[in-house]
């Protein structure tokens, strides 16, 4: 039995079905093996179902559980952002990506992003032939220079031979 909080079911009680002598195991199942049975549930939850004698075990042994602790072990941070960029457009990152499997309504197989490292800022195009990313790079750096006038001084791809001339 258990009560609905949000879009979980917290347990509230716990009913076993009596199993005939025969059809028992010849070891009462550990405190472990119920919290492995419901779902890695809390120690405090297993101490409540024990006390409440709804478990068939008479005392409350503690145990370790490798995966909760795995599960609760907290993530490593990311790095700091060793960037010395303090200006905008100081240096622009690019990736091309295509192409898709299928292509958009208006023939788009490709795309390539320009992320400002400084703001974060993103721009996508959107392209329907890989030749097209040179022609699509000049276009971006000149509307950087006519609408912040500023000029791209780092720009940094994942090796796009395209962009070689």
């Amino acid at each position: 039995m258990g009560i609905k909080v949000g879009r979980l079911f917290e347990l509230t009680s716990l009913h076993i079905p009596v199993v005939t002598q025969i059809s028992r195991s010849s070891s009462t199942p550990s405190i472990y093996r119920w919290h492995l049975r419901l779902g890695h549930t809390s120690t405090k939850k297993l101490r409540t179902l024990v006390s409440g004698g709804l478990l068939g075990i008479s005392k409350f042994e503690s145990f370790n559980c490798v995966h909760c602790q795995l599960a609760k072990q907290p993530a490593s941070s990311f790095s700091l952002n060793e960037s010395i960029n303090n200006t905008p457009f100081g240096l622009v990152h690019s990736d091309v990506w295509g192409p898709a499997p299928t292509s958009t309504v208006n023939g788009y197989r490709y795309f390539v992003l320009f992320i400002d490292d400084y703001s974060r800022f993103t721009w996508i195009y959107f392209l329907k032939h890989r030749s097209e990313i040179s022609q699509t790079y000049i276009e971006f750096a000149n509307m950087i220079k006519t609408q912040f006038a500023r000029s791209i001084k780092i720009f940094r791809t994942d090796n796009a031979l395209e962009l070689i001339p």
